[in-house]
């Protein structure tokens, strides 16, 4: 089975058109991540959850104005989630601990400025696409949580967010995008992160909960680097629950603003600390699941005017 679902993996792979460093090098990520994790660990059977997670600034909470459709525009991540991990995924998180979850996920992300010309106005973003497969460990007590993450994969064509923002428009009738000739070009990149938070119930029963979260992070690699911070606070009742929270990052690195790390590439001034503000909501109804979340983050570059904001939809399945 275990051989099958890397054959197949394969297969799909192989059989896709664009450029033929980017496609081997996802491939063989994908490869390495599900197979090596599957095998080494025997636990085949214990996929606890699947989720599907939907960024875009068009789900953007506004009043009264445009649907957006610049800077971080879109995302799109499929998560499979496993109960347990091997120990050596999960000792930086929990290496004496069996209460352990592992994720692997694949996703794209995609980058525009704001300008609609052949190139960005001065002082813009460039344009962006990052595919990605990244693998995730958690562990979670009554008081802490801590969290490790590694992503790897590609920016330029082999990301494929030229087509992907094309197909969508032609989908819905909208305008068609130029300028992508022009996005940052092809890279391998990896990010890793750290995280570690602390949870205080000021309140808790079986059908009432308020729950204060704080937490801090580290984040290092080619594509993202810097620390961050973040407060929040949940309330629960029954399977609904809603959130929000405040966060802070003081970023060293960011590749979708630095541009590439070992070639020349377009480029903005980036602005190294960075706020975020977020609110939502999370329902479960027997095994299904899903979370809606408003995010607004402040500047993050000279020649961006204002703050931008976007959208997350997430739809699980529990088993």
């Amino acid at each position: 089975m275990i051989f099958k679902i890397q054959r197949s993996l394969g297969d799909l792979l192989s059989g896709l058109s664009f450029s033929p460093h980017g496609i081997v090098i996802m491939r063989k990520s994908i490869v390495f991540l599900f197979g090596i994790s599957i095998c080494s660990s025997g636990w085949a059977q214990s996929v606890s959850g699947l989720h599907m997670r939907v960024d875009n600034d068009f789900f953007a909470f506004r009043v009264g104005r445009r649907a957006l459709d610049f800077d971080y525009t879109s995302g799109l991540e499929f998560e499979v989630e496993f109960d347990g991990a091997p120990s050596w995924m999960s000792w930086p998180v929990a290496p004496n601990r069996d209460d352990v979850t592992l994720g692997l996920s694949l996703g794209q992300q995609i980058y525009t400025p704001r300008s609609r010309g052949q190139r960005e106005s001065p002082g813009e973003r460039p344009f962006a696409g990052w595919l990605y497969v990244a693998a995730s460990v958690e562990s979670e007590t009554a008081s802490t949580t801590r969290a490790a993450s590694i992503s790897v994969g590609v920016t330029g064509p082999p990301a494929l967010a030229e087509q992907t923002q094309s197909s969508l428009h032609n989908l819905l009738g909208s305008y068609e995008v130029t300028g992508w000739e022009n996005q940052l070009p092809f890279e391998p990149g990896f990010a890793l992160r750290y995280e570690i938070a602390r949870r205080f119930h000021l309140t808790q029963n079986d059908n009432f909960d308020v729950e204060v979260r704080s937490g801090v992070g580290i984040g290092l690699g080619t594509i993202w680097s810097g620390t961050s911070s973040e407060a929040d606070l949940v309330v629960r009742s029954g399977k609904f629950a809603v959130f929000g929270g405040v966060r802070g990052e003081w970023i060293w690195r960011n590749e979708f603003l630095d541009g590439t790390a070992f070639r020349e590439s377009d480029s903005a001034e980036k602005i190294p600390i960075v706020g975020q503000l977020e609110f939502g909501a999370h329902l479960r109804i027997g095994r299904f699941g899903v979370a809606a979340r408003f995010i607004t983050r402040s500047r993050e570059y000279d020649g961006q005017p204002n703050s931008h904001q976007y959208g997350s939809l997430t739809t699980s399945l529990y088993f």
